[in-house]
């Protein structure tokens, strides 16, 4: 009975000695996958966006049409960047310059509840961007009437 026990445990111990040895093999090979893992990823550029970066708008009333065009295609083609109508609307006031800049900077300054309202309660499910789309729009009519 003795000498079984000591084949047994002969038998274990040689099981885990070439356990051992495959699970250090293994490893091995998973940090050389993980080293060609890293250097493949190095390779590999993020694909270009087929809609450019918009250009900044400074107020001028012509552009603004353009401005709108730009903006909205690129936060379309990158939707998963904005993942709320805050985000948009930070980046639309992002790219404002000159006029456009210096019409929104007394409302963030006094953290109005006009940008509130556009920050965090679109209307009736329009998006914030359509609702500062419209502002956009009402703004410059305002400055375009003489």
């Amino acid at each position: 009975m003795v000498d079984e026990l000591v084949l047994l445990l002969h038998a274990l111990l040689m099981r885990h000695r070439a356990l051992s040895i495959e699970n250090s093999q293994l490893m091995e090979q998973l940090r050389l996958l993980v080293c060609e893992r890293a250097s493949l990823l190095r390779q590999v550029r993020p694909p270009s966006c087929p809609v450019p970066f918009p250009e900044t708008f400074n107020g001028e009333s012509s552009r603004l049409p353009e401005f709108i065009v730009q903006t909205a295609s690129y936060m379309l083609v990158n939707e998963n960047r904005f993942c709320n109508d805050a985000m948009k609307v930070a980046f639309l006031i992002s790219l404002l310059t000159g006029e456009a800049e210096e019409w929104v900077v007394p409302y963030i300054e006094m953290d109005s509840p006009i940008l509130g309202i556009v920050l965090h309660l679109p209307a009736a499910g329009v998006g914030a961007e359509a609702s500062l789309t419209r502002k956009c729009l009402e703004v410059s009519s305002t400055l375009a009437s003489p």
